[in-house]
């Protein structure tokens, strides 16, 4: 499916199987209105890969870890024995994207770096990690938003996969429109999901 994925509407299944194949130095975009959307995909994308070998990390900021480990625990993922594997871990922003209400680029990826050479230790191939960017607009930070993805690169340097992750209704309501052409360019590949589960676009 990925070689014939160009500017193309798809299904809602055909979105989740598109993130099950990503692979290592993919980075992408996603929009997204609701939060079952953000859930599917995101728990997809998750769970498929440690299914794979993968291990994955999810940082919240919408939401407290322990509230998406219960959404998760909702999807029917064993959420402790993953975790018990250190096949996952659901992380908080802060500390990690944002630590005293300032945003350093450089120390986050380094933190990403050190997770993909801890995940390879223990034995995975690699690591799928995703973020719930809404912190850097709630802490009105989209200046360095934009600097630590466009640092990332529309291939990451790291070999691990991204999966970034926007609430296109905080965008509406901050009147933030003009970081989409942004966030477009620093991606490899883009997913919006818009109110209904039709009208689904991936533009690479």
């Amino acid at each position: 499916m990925r070689s014939r994925i160009s500017e193309l509407l798809l299904s809602k299944e055909e979105i989740l199987e598109f993130v099950r194949e990503m692979e290592p130095t993919d980075h992408v975009v996603f929009f997204y209105e609701r939060p079952e959307d953000k859930y599917d995909v995101l728990f997809t994308y998750l769970v498929s890969g440690i299914e794979k070998g993968y291990a994955g990390i999810y940082v919240a900021s919408e939401e407290k870890p322990e509230m998406v480990k219960l959404r998760m625990k909702e999807y029917g993922v064993d959420v402790e024995r993953l975790v018990k594997d250190r096949a996952l871990q659901v992380l908080s922003y802060e500390n990690w994207y944002i630590r005293e209400g300032k945003v350093d680029p450089t120390y986050t990826i380094n933190l990403w770096k050190n997770k993909l050479e801890e995940a390879k230790a223990l034995g995975f191939k690699s690591l799928r990690a995703t973020g719930e960017m809404s912190c850097f607009i709630s802490y009105n930070l989209v200046n360095k938003l934009l600097e630590y993805e466009s640092m990332l690169h529309r291939r990451l340097e790291l070999a691990m996969m991204g999966l970034c992750a926007y609430n296109m209704r905080q965008i509406f309501e901050r009147k933030l429109l003009k970081i989409f052409p942004e966030l477009v360019r620093t991606h490899r590949y883009v997913i919006i999901i818009g109110p209904r589960e039709t009208g689904v676009t991936i533009v690479i």
